[in-house]
């Protein structure tokens, strides 16, 4: 698992470009539950090149330590964020972070889950103050029952190396993916479940950005580009005889808990 997870590493640039980021409301009811302090001192684990990051300096400007194990999205993050003082990349994996500070939160945005499970609270426990709070949200990507979608659905089983993801049914999968990671953190001795809820847009993208978002999933960075030319080619010009865009359903799951 963690080799999948620093697998994004070797794809820094499209990372960047074509990752989604989170719905304002969620960041909200952050702020409804959670009551930050002045003066909020936050850790974000598996930060990517900083899409969250952004976003929550945006929302809450706190002092941030900013986790990433792949060397190179640490770099681009760095150079991102070189103006904003508030913001310390730390080139290090959760569970290699020597500890050093005390935080308000800890958050984590699509990238908890490949944390190991052995670890992950009782450290995030460790590093938290009295009152801390861990916060973790997923986009999860989805699909509908249009026509488009149904053409993907196809060219998957014809075209990609590993034929239909998550079995063919994504949405049963992904909703119970949702489900077991929130019993998760609702299960750890180390923290108190006080919320959850998933957030559902309907997010337009051309058939380049589309693909673009398909290269930095984990299955497919895995995979030879070779292997993969035939198939995103085939999903792209399904994609223009659909109209030149896809409505891409995204659920982003929200967990909130408080240390014990």
């Amino acid at each position: 698992m963690k080799n999948r997870a620093r697998s994004f590493n070797s794809i820094s640039e499209l990372y960047h470009q074509f990752r989604l980021g989170y719905p304002t409301e969620m960041y909200d009811e952050i702020r409804r539950i959670c009551n930050p302090p002045r003066n909020l001192k936050i850790l974000e684990i598996g930060v990517g090149t900083g899409t969250a990051t952004k976003e929550i300096v945006q929302q809450f400007s706190p002092e941030l330590t900013a986790l990433e194990p792949g060397t190179q999205l640490c770099k681009l993050g760095k150079e991102l964020f070189s103006g904003e003082e508030s913001v310390r990349f730390v080139c290090s994996g959760f569970e290699e972070y020597a500890k050093d500070s005390q935080y308000n939160w800890i958050v984590s945005a699509t990238a908890f889950h490949w944390i190991d499970p052995l670890i992950k609270f009782e450290k995030a426990a460790s590093l938290l103050d009295d009152n801390g709070f861990l916060i973790v949200w997923t986009n999860n990507y989805s699909r509908d029952d249009s026509p488009v979608f149904e053409d993907i659905a196809e060219i998957y089983e014809k075209l990609h190396p590993n034929g239909s993801p998550e079995d063919g049914d994504i949405r049963r999968i992904q909703t119970e993916k949702i489900v077991a990671r929130d019993q998760e953190i609702s299960n750890s001795l180390w923290f108190n479940h006080c919320y959850h809820k998933v957030f559902e847009r309907n997010i337009p993208l051309t058939g380049d950005k589309y693909i673009g978002l398909l290269k930095t999933f984990s299955n497919n960075i895995s995979l030879p580009e070779k292997q993969l030319e035939s198939f995103y080619l085939a999903i792209e010009a399904s994609i223009e005889r659909h109209g030149g865009f896809i409505n891409l359903p995204v659920k982003t799951s929200l967990t909130i808990a408080k240390k014990t």
